[in-house]
């Protein structure tokens, strides 16, 4: 397919005659009719404003690939998932990277980590042949979206967007449905969706959240651990678990906890759920009071919808454990009643669903 072809076909799929596209990008009729018949080929000024005009890039002009195919990104605190799709959302092809949380690790590492997934996922197919939407924690904020939106322009993508990775989890679970979504992960955060407006509760980052993440069951569990220790709180398993596990040296575990961060304290978590499960006490009520602070979140926005059962979709690692369901239910109460669903699906596939409506809007 030469070029000429490619832009009759272009102007053809949009419902423009030669005039009207000649008048669109400042030519003459009889220039347009000339490579449409492959006399001629436009000068590199008119092929900017060809494809500015197609809504496209030069490189796809001259690309005998007409298929459009969807690009999911899923980046969250702990991995990033990527889902090529073809255009219709048939998946072709999924792989996974390190967190790309440029709070967490810094643009520069997160736009490396992107890119080389980017790359290994789209080998063969050209960029300017996707349609792509990132999910990305952190991306609004404060400078990052900048940059990141410099990032992706850089591929020349047919199409792009970036966002949290919470659009993701909204898109995934609720669609364009009223409702809420509770991610207890690592970080906790809650949103609101109502005629696809989006409010959100929480989420601002663990200093602030205090409650509802595994960051904070897991700082929770540490400083149990420490109060234990250093004679000053109750005798719990947590630090039984704890110190069988190796970390039985309170300076070296000191070091870790202030060297390693967040994901590192979140990872104890586990020992209070372990705990739980065995009676503890103090373990019981760190989760309860952890789901009482993500209620409370949810209780919010309950009131700003008008349903009479509420969807309330859950996300996140903590959601795998049957006592997380037992106390965050408890702590709802009966004031509102709720649909309660954990996601059955990655929120991969809510960024190609975004993605493949970006797409649409694109072809209006």
């Amino acid at each position: 397919m030469n070029i000429g072809t490619k832009i009759k076909e272009c102007r053809q799929q949009l419902g423009l005659t030669q005039k009207e596209l000649a008048e669109a990008i400042g030519c003459s009729e009889k220039a347009v009719s000339k490579w449409e018949c492959g006399l001629s080929i436009p000068d590199i000024q008119l092929l900017l404003s060809v494809s500015k005009h197609f809504k496209t890039n030069v490189e796809s002009l001259f690309s005998e690939n007409n298929k459009v195919y969807l690009l999911g990104i899923d980046g969250g605190g702990t991995k990033t998932a990527l889902l090529l799709c073809e255009s219709n959302g048939e998946p072709l092809r999924k792989s996974y990277a390190d967190c790309s949380n440029p709070i967490d690790i810094g643009i520069d590492k997160s736009t490396n980590i992107l890119k080389q997934a980017i790359f290994d996922i789209c080998d063969g197919i050209p960029f300017s042949s996707i349609v792509c939407f990132a999910g990305i924690a952190g991306a609004t904020s404060g400078g990052v979206q900048k940059e990141l939106n410099n990032f992706f322009a850089s591929f020349s993508f047919l199409a792009f967007k970036i966002n949290t990775d919470n659009a993701n989890i909204i898109a995934a679970g609720l669609g364009d449905s009223d409702g809420i979504t509770l991610i207890l992960g690592t970080g906790v955060c809650s949103f609101l969706q109502k005629d696809r407006k989006h409010t959100q509760i929480a989420g601002r980052g663990y200093f602030l959240d205090n409650g509802g993440s595994g960051f904070d069951i897991g700082r929770d569990a540490l400083i149990a651990y420490y109060r234990e220790k250093d004679g000053i709180g109750k005798q719990t398993m947590i630090t039984k678990l704890i110190s069988e596990d190796g970390f039985d040296d309170l300076q070296h575990l000191l070091f870790r906890i202030y060297d390693e961060g967040k994901k590192f304290i979140a990872s104890f978590s586990r020992y209070v759920y372990i705990a739980a499960k065995k009676g503890d006490d103090t373990a019981n009520e760190i989760i309860r009071r952890n789901m009482e602070n993500a209620a409370f979140f949810v209780l919010a926005n309950a009131g700003k919808l008008t349903q009479k059962k509420i969807p309330l979709i859950l996300a996140g690692g903590l959601t795998g454990d049957p006592l997380t369901l037992l106390y965050l239910k408890e702590a709802l109460g009966t004031t509102y009643d709720f649909d309660i669903k954990i996601l059955d699906r990655e929120p991969v596939y809510g960024a190609v669903a975004l993605a493949k409506e970006l797409y649409e809007e694109n072809m209006k």
